[in-house]
């Protein structure tokens, strides 16, 4: 994999990820509930190829932000001492941007721990806490982005971390399982036909971006 140590939304991390499919967008791809590939996959290639011609970033397609993104963001920090402090047991390190080995996806991880393992970090609105903690487990909407943090860095365990302020933390311990297989073979399946795609816009193909 090549890391790009770079602050998430500067230049170099807009740069790193621009037409990459990424961890965040990959419940596009593959669906959470059956593992099926997911009919927003069109809709995917389309916006990957609209960024790789008009940057989100140069204010051309203005990136959507709500406010408990906004809320996560301002906490991200804080919440990642907390799961350092209690959950952690080896070193925490930031990262800007993750390039899988082949070059065709990536993502941004919160953190990766040790030599192994990584932390997804959320910072929900209390109720959001609340239901999360009831249910103990990696909720549906991120388990192609915890899964596909693992396809991406080659490692073998992720934790969900999920922080509010005022509630106990939750700390889900997720591990490589069939899930993450057959993320990863239909991560490839979608990367051929997105270069197939892009090529009919003169873009050369995603999995050259490392010798670029």
């Amino acid at each position: 994999m090549t890391t790009v140590f770079a602050p998430q939304r500067s230049e170099a991390w807009f740069e790193a990820r621009r037409g990459i499919p990424t961890c965040s967008r990959f419940d596009k791809i593959l669906t959470a509930a059956k593992g099926l590939p997911s009919a927003a996959q069109d809709t995917l290639i389309d916006e990957l190829i609209a960024e790789s011609i008009c940057p989100p970033e140069q204010g051309l397609i203005r990136p959507h932000v709500t406010p408990e993104m906004e809320q996560g963001m301002r906490l991200e920090g804080e919440a990642r001492c907390a799961y350092e402090l209690e959950f952690a047991k080896w070193p925490v390190r930031e990262v800007g941007f993750v390039l899988h080995a082949s070059g065709m996806f990536g993502g941004s991880p919160d953190a990766l721990v040790g030599d192994v393992g990584g932390v997804e970090i959320k910072c929900p609105n209390a109720a959001t806490h609340v239901g999360y903690i009831r249910g103990s487990t990696l909720p549906n909407e991120y388990k192609c982005q915890v899964h596909g943090y693992m396809v991406v860095t080659g490692r073998d365990w992720w934790d969900f971390f999920s922080y509010a302020r005022g509630f106990e933390p939750l700390c889900v311990h997720i591990v490589r399982d069939e899930f993450t297989a057959k993320l990863e073979r239909e991560l490839f399946t979608f990367c051929c036909e997105y270069n197939e795609a892009r090529a009919k816009f003169n873009l050369p193909p995603i999995g050259q971006k490392e010798a670029a």
